[in-house]
């Protein structure tokens, strides 16, 4: 009897054994490298069952406990992928989150407001700072959507428009504190602008104001 696939003979020894891969093992290899023989034995499917292995290691995925990637089955060891198996590694991302986090902290703790005299002493004034955030606008398009949204005379898409140029703003305002080790950003201005030009429409939000560093 011989392989229906490779045509080599099947045979059982003691020595020397060629048999035929079970059904599954055959539909295995069939399902996982598109091929459709009725039967392999183990000369030829052998390295065929290894290599639709690979195939189907490599098309599942598993999360790595430590960065939550989504990676290879195949490239997860005890739980990690390659990159985060290193535990050098590990302890240093930990780290860098930990110093994120407690950048963030900070920059959120940073106030602002428009008072030029607080009630918190001040222990020097850094630097005078302002951010600008531009939006171009069509005028067409706003006309149209700004009579739907018209609720007792105000335009809501423009109200959400100046809403969010004013937060960016005022982020950006926060993120310039943080970088000069201020504590605060008093005596804010905010300024708004709206231009129409070539068909067109400008819309800008400008915030100045003082960076200070507060007594300990």
């Amino acid at each position: 009897m011989n392989c229906p696939n490779c045509d080599a003979e099947i045979k059982n020894s003691f020595l020397k054994s060629n048999e035929q891969l079970s059904d599954m093992a055959v539909n295995f290899i069939n399902d996982k490298l598109n091929l459709n023989a009725k039967s392999y034995c183990n000369s030829c499917g052998d390295d065929l069952y290894k290599k639709a292995k690979v195939t189907f290691e490599k098309s599942q995925k598993a999360e790595c406990k430590h960065c939550h990637k989504s990676v290879n089955i195949s490239d997860i060891k005890d739980g990690y992928c390659n990159e985060c198996s290193d535990p050098l590694f590990r302890e240093e991302s930990v780290r860098l989150k930990e110093e994120k986090a407690l950048e963030i902290e900070k920059m959120n703790s940073i106030f602002i407001t428009t008072e030029v005299a607080i009630n918190i002493d001040i222990d020097k004034r850094l630097d005078l700072i302002s951010s600008e955030c531009i939006y171009g606008i069509n005028i067409v398009k706003d006309f149209f959507s700004g009579i739907r949204d018209i609720v007792g005379g105000n335009v809501k898409s423009l109200e959400k428009s100046l809403k969010d140029a004013k937060n960016e703003v005022m982020e950006d305002l926060k993120n310039q504190a943080y970088s000069l080790g201020g504590d605060a950003v008093i005596g804010v201005r905010i300024e708004h602008t709206y231009n129409n030009a070539g068909g067109g429409s400008i819309m800008s939000v400008f915030a100045t104001g003082t960076v200070v560093k507060f007594k300990v």
